[in-house]
């Protein structure tokens, strides 16, 4: 690669135009991820009780065949 072409592509590097990786709160992909986050918050507490029911009914289960 010659001097030319280097100093090409350094000026273009400079002259490109930095983006944020990270949504912006004016913007709709920001509302849609708030939006999820919190559906994401309430399917984890539905499976969390869901599972916590599950085991408690299998608990009573296993005690009822074991006094049989």
């Amino acid at each position: 690669m010659g001097l030319g072409a280097c100093l090409s592509a350094l000026f273009t590097m400079k002259e490109a135009v930095s983006t944020s990786h990270c949504s912006q709160p004016n913007t709709i992909e920001y509302e849609m991820a708030m939006e999820w986050c919190l559906l994401q918050s309430r399917s984890d507490s539905w499976w969390k009780s869901l599972h916590k029911q599950q085991g408690q009914d299998l608990r009573k289960l296993m005690a009822n065949l074991k006094s049989k």
